[in-house]
């Protein structure tokens, strides 16, 4: 028993009807393309015809040729082989019909005219095909350019996400081999260790631990920016709090560092999300310290206007070469000096990410007489919705 099969379905099944409709779209635009072409050579021998008819009384004919041969070479530039050649065949129309004896008819009474249309259509011909062939190469070089440029950059990427694994790498396993070793010696020679060397070594393990949960936090928290996943709880804050926080965060790291805060009297509160902020001036601590030779004081000052909330964190380091300065806010950038600090290169970029979320801004510049004083700018403009 035969089942009827309706008309549409075996319609579908014989002609794909997708593609035949994109290949009806595809001759629409090549049409399209080559039609633009055509009417570009028609504008184009109009316009030489009107510049002859200004000139027809000061030129015999035959010298007009020359301006019908110009748009010839416009034409192979800018449309391509196959509209010059148009033009060329549209221009020897043109100046037989317009200014060749009798005018305004396409008979000559002159029969050297006839080579004169000859040699016109040829040599068109001549110059559409080298122009049309400079004209290829030429975008041939500006394509394989383009390819070379394109697989310089992928290279450069690929450069710089290999050094970037590395780098992480590197960080990571560095504290984890400093754990695993102070940890292996305390199992192996723990009875054999005096007090201050088993102390020595769980200090080294604590240290380390605290600085791989820094790095693993930040790199948390760099995702979570990008990803625009970080949410700042905005509510009227003390600055005095907010410093003290953080110095109570960094006690262990700054160990007797001295430490000076310049606040002004009467200091109000300010709208900020406090423990993001918290984390902004530790990290600013952190570099500071890192980069500040051992005694020398970093400096940390607030002061509000009308507008702004500015806080600065100075330090007595060698500062930023000027080149750098515009790129210490970048993921994993390292200033080179000096070469005993180390870090992950997130820190500062993290800062930059959160100010910027505030609607706020930071900034660096080297200091007179030696160091690097970070500059962070958070409006006072009261935000009670969450961001």
């Amino acid at each position: 028993m035969r089942r009827a099969v309706p008309l549409d379905k075996v319609a579908a099944s014989c002609y794909p009807v997708g593609k035949f409709h994109w290949n009806l779209q595809g001759i629409k635009v090549n049409f399209l393309a080559a039609a633009s072409g055509y009417i570009g050579s028609l504008l184009l021998v109009a316009g030489a015809t009107l510049v002859c008819e200004f000139i027809r009384p000061h030129l015999i004919p035959t010298n007009m040729v020359m301006v019908y041969q110009l748009a010839v070479v416009i034409a192979a530039v800018k449309l391509g082989l196959r509209p010059a050649i148009a033009t060329a065949f549209f221009a020897v129309l043109a100046f037989d019909f317009f200014f060749v004896p009798p005018r305004l008819t396409f008979s000559v009474t002159d029969k050297e005219y006839l080579v004169t249309f000859s040699g016109f259509f040829i040599v068109g011909v001549i110059i559409s095909s080298l122009v049309a062939k400079v004209r290829e190469q030429s975008l041939e070089r500006e394509r394989l350019s383009e390819q070379a440029e394109k697989a310089r950059i992928l290279q450069v990427q690929e450069n710089l996400e290999r050094a970037l694994l590395n780098s992480i790498s590197h960080d990571l396993r560095t504290p984890l081999v400093s754990i695993k070793g102070a940890l292996s010696a305390l199992k192996d020679k723990g009875n054999r260790l005096s007090g201050e060397a088993r102390q020595e070594l769980l200090d080294t393990a604590s240290d380390e631990a605290e600085r791989l949960n820094r790095f693993v936090g930040n790199l948390l928290d760099m995702t979570r920016l990008e990803a625009g996943a970080m949410r700042l709880k905005i509510e009227p804050s003390d600055v005095q709090e907010l410093i003290g926080c953080a110095l109570s965060a960094m006690e262990s790291r700054l160990g007797d560092r001295s430490i000076s805060v310049l606040l002004p009297p009467g200091l109000t509160v300010v709208p900020l999300d406090m423990v993001l902020m918290t984390q902004v001036l530790v990290n600013l601590l952190d570099n500071a310290n890192k980069y500040a030779p051992a005694g020398s004081a970093i400096e940390i000052q607030a002061s509000v206007t009308s507008d702004w909330l500015t806080l600065t964190v100075a330090d007595r380091g060698p500062g930023a070469p000027e080149p750098e300065l515009p790129h210490i806010f970048d993921k994993f950038y390292h200033i080179q000096v000096p070469e005993k600090a180390g870090g992950t290169g997130l820190g500062l970029s993290i800062c930059r990410g959160i100010v910027e979320a505030h609607g706020g801004r930071i900034t660096a510049r080297n200091r007179a007489g030696g160091g690097l004083v970070v500059e962070t700018l958070l409006p006072v403009a009261v935000r009670s919705e969450e961001v």
